[in-house]
């Protein structure tokens, strides 16, 4: 999914052009902005911060193919960075960005 939005970055100053309208999707099971406990797998309970979300879906490559949807909360620790907690029908996870080689 895209949001299609134009942006331009003069200077590394980044203001937005113009969006194009979207469908609204469901609201979020967990609201923007709220914070609660979590502990990542090998970690101890930290605060996180509810920083963005998104609705997702793939694009089946055959139509005989489900389609699959999935939301994705962006999370932010001060200390921690940031993560997202996906939610799909099998249940919820959690997803953390590598930096470097694995």
């Amino acid at each position: 999914a895209q949001c299609h939005a134009l942006v331009d970055l003069p200077d590394g100053d980044a203001k937005a052009l113009g969006f194009v309208p979207q469908s609204p999707g469901a609201p979020p099971l967990i609201p923007l902005g709220r914070t609660g406990t979590l502990a990542l797998p090998g970690g101890q309970p930290e605060s996180w911060t509810v920083v963005g979300y998104q609705e997702r879906c793939d694009l089946p490559e055959d139509a005989e193919d489900e389609q699959s949807f999935w939301r994705e909360y962006l999370l932010f620790n001060r200390l921690a960075g940031f993560a997202f907690l996906v939610d799909t029908r099998e249940g919820w996870s959690i997803v953390r960005t590598l930096t470097g080689a694995p």
